[in-house]
């Protein structure tokens, strides 16, 4: 799913882009770039964070049965 938007919003971009060449193209686009940035960060730190958790609690032997 996070594919498909990536390539929705490169489509989007490419589009507009190729209609609009100006300095006003520049802004939205790098923003958007950073706030793609940001967001794939927060995944992955989400992501490592949960395996963490889920290794520390298999290591315990504690409520394994739930995860």
């Amino acid at each position: 799913m996070l594919n498909e938007v990536n390539l929705s919003i490169a489509n989007y971009y490419t589009k507009s882009g190729a209609e609009v060449q100006s300095s006003s193209f520049v802004v939205p686009f790098g923003a958007s770039l950073w706030c793609l940035a940001i967001y794939r960060m927060i995944v992955l730190v989400l992501r490592g964070a949960i395996l963490f958790y889920r290794q520390k609690r298999k290591r315990t032997g504690r409520l394994d049965q739930f995860f």
